[in-house]
């Protein structure tokens, strides 16, 4: 197939599925930054929308926002400014479109060892988890809100406690469930 010529785009039972396979993570990074960062419901989901169906039109599938991910879940752990994660939005916009039209990803990825790449995501993974267990253990904001779940007690064990490990049994029990995915 030529570059110029594009498969034909369907619409089926398993678009739509997979259309909806990347909300799992999108959803609640979107939803934290909203509460978290403040940041406005609008803006985040009308730029993601639009670039989702501009990408989909263009390329004919769709695609990720991966390094976006990767700001959103930093930019919650580490409690940043709403005007922190747009200049980083943006510069990291500018370097993807360079890297895009220029084809330099090609050297990019013989420049930088998979271990790196690894490294950057056990990084973020671990301010997410330790964020999350923050949350769980002790006194967080959201917005104006303030919430504690130190002391509330369910039964011998604090609240917290309880719903991280409900959580986690639920994820871990559905897993491998086609008719509710975890």
């Amino acid at each position: 197939m030529s570059p110029t010529t594009r498969p034909k785009m369907r619409f089926d039972r398993l678009e739509l599925a997979g259309s909806l396979g990347d909300i799992g993570v999108l959803l609640p990074l979107a939803l934290g930054m909203i509460f978290v960062n403040k940041l406005d419901a609008t803006a985040i989901f009308m730029v993601v929308g639009f670039y989702y169906l501009l990408s989909g039109l263009y390329f004919g599938v769709p695609v990720p926002v991966q390094p976006m991910k990767v700001v959103a879940a930093y930019s919650l752990a580490m409690g940043l400014e709403p005007e922190v994660i747009t200049t980083a939005g943006l510069l990291l916009g500018v370097f993807l479109l360079g890297v895009g039209t220029t084809n330099a990803m090609a050297y990019l990825s013989r420049l930088v060892p998979p271990a790196v790449v690894r490294g950057v995501q056990l990084a973020v993974g671990t301010l997410l988890m330790v964020k999350g267990l923050k949350m769980i253990l002790g006194a967080f904001t959201i917005g104006e809100n303030v919430f504690a779940l130190d002391g509330v007690m369910a039964g011998p064990l604090p609240l917290g406690i309880l719903l991280g490990v409900a959580g986690g049994t639920v994820t871990l029990l559905l897993l491998n469930n086609s008719k509710f995915p975890a």
